[in-house]
């Protein structure tokens, strides 16, 4: 896995790691793809889910992003 251009993220509700995350100064943050289509102004943004409670990130230009690792293996 490696870095990729936001551009070719996916926007279809995955979660996804994104780079720089411009909150909370972290160095990336899990994100999904929010179309805010149930706004009476939409606008798309990535909204952080990296946290309890949920933030939006309306403002945070981000840059790059990659897939989440799987899962560990069930360990016995």
């Amino acid at each position: 896995m490696s870095w990729q251009p936001i551009e070719t993220a996916p926007k279809d509700g995955s979660s996804i790691l994104v780079f720089p995350a411009t909150w909370d100064k972290k160095p990336c943050s899990i994100a999904h793809w929010n179309t805010d289509e149930y706004s009476k102004k939409p606008r798309p943004f990535w909204e952080r889910d990296d946290q309890i409670q949920i933030t939006y990130s309306r403002g945070a230009t981000t840059t790059h992003w990659m897939p989440l690792p799987p899962p560990p293996e069930e360990m016995p």
